[in-house]
């Protein structure tokens, strides 16, 4: 059974709401939400715990969206990871190219902002 919860902070704990069962509990830090969820669920509806599923449906401080952040930050590293990968793939075949075509690897570095060592790792 899954179970959605709300996240939100109060002074120094994250308070935990359960809707469905309309209880609350608290948790010193975001690493102990799920299992302070699961536990207070499992107990008030009297199942064990591993049937218990949760997802976290806002996160709030203040009037700050924390989940949406924590997608959004998300997000963006894994488009610049992909960015990375690219970089790294156009890097490569540039490099074929340049060096295929009797370019030194000292000048194919000073193309391409890398250092002729590396250059050389990637021709070969």
């Amino acid at each position: 059974m899954q179970y959605d919860v709300n996240v939100y902070r109060d002074a120094r704990w994250w308070m935990i709401e359960v809707p469905a069962i309309d209880a609350l509990t608290q948790a010193r830090r975001i690493s102990e939400i799920k299992h302070q969820a699961v536990s207070l669920i499992a107990t008030s509806i009297d199942v064990p715990p591993s049937q218990v599923e949760i997802k976290v449906v806002s996160m709030k401080i203040d009037d700050v969206d924390a989940l949406a952040l924590s997608e959004h930050v998300k997000a963006v590293r894994e488009t610049a990871e992909r960015a990375e990968e690219a970089a790294r793939e156009e890097t490569r075949e540039a490099v074929r190219t340049l060096t295929e075509h009797d370019a030194s690897m000292r000048d194919v570095g000073e193309l391409l902002g890398v250092s002729h060592q590396r250059v050389a790792q990637l021709a070969h």
